[in-house]
C-alpha cells in the first residue's frame, strides 16, 4: 500500500482501512486461500505489519526469484570436523557456535524432548540438517524455524505430552477445536466410527451435569508404540487417575480407576481416537 495515502486522520482507522484493504488485494492477487479474518483485539499495527509481510513473501515466492538452498549453503558453508574428529571437550562447544551460526541466518533448531547427546546433536546438524533445503526469502523478523522431532520422532514423550494435555483438557472441561491431542475421528466403546464433533458433545454432556472437577491426579504406568504394516503407528498410555465432580448441590462424587489412551500417529503427530477414564464412557 501507499505509505503516504491517508484513509483517516484517526491513525487507527486509517489502519483498519489500510488492512481491509490489504485482506481485499491478497484474495485478489492469490486466490481465497488468503481470505482470512481478524483475531479479536489484535492491535492494528500489528496485524498491519503481519499483512504487509505476508504480502512481501508471496511477491518474492512468485516472482521468481527466490530459490532452494541447503541449509548449509544458506549459512555461508563454514568448516566443521566431522563428529570422530572432535575431542569430548570440543563437542559442546562445537555445537553451540553452530547453532549460533544457524541462529545468525535466522534459522531456529529446536529439540522439544531430550535431553540428547552430543553426539545425537552434532551429528544431526552436519549430517543430516545441513542437506536440508530451505528458500532464500528474507523478510524483517522473518525466522525459518524447524524442530527435530519432525525429523526424529520421539513417540513415547509425544504420546506422554498428549496424555498430560489430555487430562489438562479433562480437568478444565475446555476440549474444543484448539485440542491439538485429540484425532478428528474416533471409536467409541461399542468399535463405531464417530466424528470428534460427536465425541467432544459426549464429553460435554458429561462435563455439564456437574459444576467443575477438582483434585485430580493421575500416573503413567505404561506407554507402547507399535508399528503398522503401513508405516504408521498405534500407541497407548495407562495407568492410575482420580479426581472429584463437583455437582450443582456442592456434592461431590469421587471417581477412581484405571486409564487408557489409545492413539495413532499419521504425519508424524500423535492423537487420541479413543479412551477409557473413570466414570466416563466414550
Amino acid at each position: 500500500m501507499n505509505n503516504e495515502e491517508k484513509f483517516s486522520a484517526n491513525e487507527n482507522e486509517h489502519l483498519r482501512i489500510e488492512n481491509e484493504l490489504m485482506r481485499i488485494k491478497m484474495m485478489a492477487q492469490f486466490g481465497d486461500a488468503f481470505k482470512m479474518g481478524t483475531k479479536k483485539g489484535l492491535p492494528p499495527e500489528i496485524e498491519n505489519q503481519f499483512l504487509k509481510n505476508v504480502i512481501a513473501f508471496e511477491e518474492q515466492y512468485n516472482s521468481g526469484n527466490s530459490a532452494r538452498v541447503s541449509i548449509y549453503e544458506k549459512i555461508g558453508k563454514p568448516p566443521f570436523k566431522k563428529f570422530h574428529e572432535l575431542p569430548p571437550a570440543e563437542q559442546g562447544p562445537a555445537i553451540q557456535e553452530l547453532m549460533g551460526l544457524l541462529a545468525q541466518n535466522n534459522i531456529s533448531l529446536h529439540f522439544l524432548h531430550g535431553p540428547y547427546t552430543n553426539e545425537v546433536v552434532y551429528r544431526f546438524i552436519t549430517e543430516e540438517f545441513f542437506g536440508e533445503q530451505t528458500d532464500t526469502i528474507e523478510l524483517p523478523g522473518m525466522i525459518h524455524g524447524f524442530i527435530y522431532e519432525e525429523f526424529h520422532p520421539n513417540n513415547k514423550a509425544e504420546i506422554e505430552k498428549n496424555t498430560h494435555e489430555f487430562f489438562s483438557n479433562w480437568l478444565n472441561m475446555n476440549f474444543n477445536e484448539y485440542s491439538g491431542e485429540m484425532d478428528y475421528t474416533f471409536v467409541n466403546a461399542r468399535s463405531e466410527k464417530i466424528s470428534r464433533e460427536e465425541a467432544f458433545k459426549k464429553i460435554k454432556l458429561f462435563s455439564d451435569c456437574y459444576r467443575e472437577f477438582k483434585n485430580d491426579g493421575y500416573n503413567i504406568d505404561h506407554i507402547q508404540v507399535d508399528e503398522q504394516p503401513d508405516g504408521n503407528f498405534l500407541g497407548f498410555s495407562e495407568g492410575m487417575y482420580k479426581f472429584e465432580a463437583v455437582l450443582e448441590s456442592g456434592e461431590e462424587q469421587k471417581f477412581e480407576g484405571p486409564f487408557k489412551l489409545y492413539m495413532r500417529r499419521e504425519d508424524k503427530y500423535w492423537s487420541i481416537f479413543y479412551f477409557v477414564i473413570p466414570g466416563f464412557e466414550l
